[in-house]
């Protein structure tokens, strides 16, 4: 190993000029910004085709309709400010969206449970361990010390 490649693993740089850092910031952004994305969708589905995502046996009602036009209006709203924090690359926006998300697809999961559906159980599982794996690897990077990362 050359002095140049020793001192690019010492400052934590890719050959690809991108930093352990910079790499954990996009991970986590792109992370968290699918995360919020899927959420919405699905919320949206429950506006436009609600026996999707009621449970089995269950008709919508007005009172289904308007509980999901209260989770649709938190999810794009939620999806708005994701979207601006992942642009800004706010580290500590990201960090602290990112654990909001899980927590929030651990709630999804434990609602899958209740409802004896495995796909809303499982799914949301998958969708909150790799979004902790992104917080945590971003904390692990020392990425959250700062408020924000530059493109490098």
């Amino acid at each position: 190993m050359n002095m140049a490649s020793t001192n690019q693993v010492a400052s934590g740089s890719l050959g690809s000029g991108l930093t352990w850092r910079s790499k954990a910031v996009r991970f986590a952004a792109i992370v968290t910004l699918v995360n919020v994305l899927v959420a919405t969708g699905f919320s949206m589905a429950g506006l436009v085709a609600p026996k999707a995502i009621l449970p089995a046996g269950y008709l919508p009602t007005n009172a289904s309709y308007v509980f999901s036009l209260y989770a649709a209006d938190r999810a794009v709203g939620l999806a708005c400010v994701t979207a601006w924090v992942a642009w800004s690359r706010s580290t500590v926006g990201l960090t602290i969206l990112g654990v909001l998300a899980g927590i929030i697809q651990l709630c999804d999961a434990a609602i899958g449970l209740v409802q004896s559906d495995p796909g809303k159980t499982v799914g949301p599982l998958v969708i909150a361990l790799v979004q902790l794996v992104a917080v945590w690897r971003l904390v692990r990077a020392g990425a959250v010390v700062g408020s924000s990362v530059g493109s490098g």
